[in-house]
């Protein structure tokens, strides 16, 4: 008997789904990699997604992303600002290019309406030394939500690891809270809260979850280090998993990590200790 793929255990699986409000979202940034990011969306619908996040749609691609998320029928979580050059990591914070990231902002808002996006991520930039950065990220801020309907989508903040991203703005959970907490409307900013960097700062990602999770409206995991799927690093995922129960989380969980392979990496979403602590793939098509 051929051996059954990663891809039809999951497509059979269906029963193995939401639990405690929760859903599995495929990450194109890094899931499926060998195609392109239309190819990505029906390929995450086939495996049994409903939902999928990614970083930018390239330039001159929204209408056949568009497209393709219609004819999959999945709806996407979250997407990106797009973060300028590798080296930039995000001009949000940059008060040299304030116009230029407003007018990315409102391309990404457009985009959003288009894809009906539910959380969009504000990606901040790099520091620099001697420039007030926090007014920076207030007024942009400030002036993103005075842009973006109420019932729109909502703009998100991650925190990225220091040894990821070397000289990244916004490193901490704490940062992202003190931040909100200077806006004019600070409930309509949230975390983005991914594992991968929050472990990689030494940090262990329980504890802080736990801390810092009434703030919390999206999670991102991967394991660490490697950032590879989750069982292949050092991370507790059952107990993880176990405390986005206790603080009630209700939102969605991203597989944003470094597959071992395209569709493999897939198999820990469902069934054994990970998947009966509630992360499943769900086919609400």
């Amino acid at each position: 008997m051929p051996r059954e793929s990663c891809g039809d255990r999951i497509r059979r699986s269906v029963e193995v789904v939401e639990v405690a409000g929760r859903t599995a979202v495929a990450h194109l940034g890094l899931l499926y990699p060998a195609v392109s990011l239309s190819e990505r969306v029906i390929a995450a619908a086939e495996d049994g997604f409903s939902h999928v996040d990614f970083w930018e749609v390239p330039p001159g691609e929204l209408d056949r992303v568009a497209d393709s998320v219609a004819s999959a029928g999945v709806q996407v979580n979250s997407i990106n600002v797009p973060r300028g050059s590798h080296a930039e990591c995000g001009r949000m914070a940059d008060p040299e290019q304030v116009a230029q990231w407003r007018r990315s902002f409102e391309e990404t808002l457009s985009a959003a309406v288009c894809l009906g996006v539910q959380f969009i991520n504000m990606v901040a930039g790099n520091r620099q030394p001697g420039v007030d950065q926090d007014a920076v990220l207030t007024e942009n801020l400030n002036w993103a939500l005075s842009r973006t309907p109420v019932d729109g989508a909502q703009l998100l903040i991650e925190p990225l690891s220091e040894t990821t991203y070397p000289g990244y703005l916004i490193t901490s959970c704490e940062q992202v809270i003190r931040l909100r907490a200077g806006l004019d409307e600070p409930g309509r900013l949230g975390l983005l809260f991914d594992t991968f960097h929050v472990a990689a700062e030494g940090h262990n990602v329980s504890t802080v979850f736990a801390e810092y999770a009434p703030w919390v409206r999206h999670v991102q995991v991967a394991d660490s280090p490697g950032r590879g799927d989750p069982g292949t690093g050092d991370i507790d995922w059952s107990r993880f998993f176990r405390i986005l129960a206790d603080r009630d989380y209700r939102g969605k969980v991203s597989l944003e990590y470094v597959p071992s392979d395209a569709r493999a990496g897939l198999g820990w979403t469902y069934g054994g200790e990970y998947g009966a602590a509630g992360i499943g793939i769900a086919d609400n098509r």
